[in-house]
């Protein structure tokens, strides 16, 4: 997916320069497609199933919305302790990871969102129960300034980012 983003950082350069929304969002999504791609694999060894899956399954959305992160979405109201369980602690082990490395500058939407969402989680499961991140000061900012795109476009891009990875599999 960098061959994809580099594309468009060249082929839209006047669009991502004006901010533009669609630009803003694509971009982010295709820095964070392999990340989203690996945590959507994880698997729960206590239920023998995707965690992502699970996830979207429950009817409580405080676990789904962690797998937004990468994308730039904060989390949803009302995180509840079914949020602290194995699959949501790889998880964020995984993006704690991701910012730390040598990628994790081009994970804007996730330098964007993961501390807020690491204290968050710290708050209702225990003040260790996820590690903040040392998010690089030249996350950009313009992807703050473009606006949070909204919910359908995130499960959109959250879908296609999932199938995208199972047919390259």
């Amino acid at each position: 997916m960098s061959w994809f983003a580099s594309s468009l950082q060249s082929s839209c350069e006047t669009d991502l320069a004006n901010q533009v929304v669609t630009a803003m969002v694509t971009l982010n999504a295709l820095h964070a497609y392999d990340l989203m791609r690996n945590v959507a694999c994880q698997v729960d060894p206590a239920a023998n199933s995707y965690c992502y899956v699970e996830a979207v399954a429950n009817p409580d959305p405080s676990n789904y919305w962690f797998y937004q992160l990468p994308l730039g979405q904060k989390l949803g109201p009302n995180i509840t302790t079914s949020a602290c369980n194995g699959c949501t602690s790889e998880l964020m082990a995984s993006y704690a990871s991701a910012l730390n490395s040598t990628n994790g500058t081009s994970l804007t939407g996730l330098a964007q969102t993961y501390n807020a969402a690491a204290d968050t989680l710290n708050n209702v499961c225990g003040s260790s129960y996820a590690k903040t991140a040392q998010v690089s000061g030249s996350a950009s900012k313009a992807w703050l300034n473009a606006g949070v795109p909204t919910k359908s476009s995130l499960v959109a891009l959250g879908v296609l980012v999932l199938f995208a990875g199972i047919l390259t599999q």
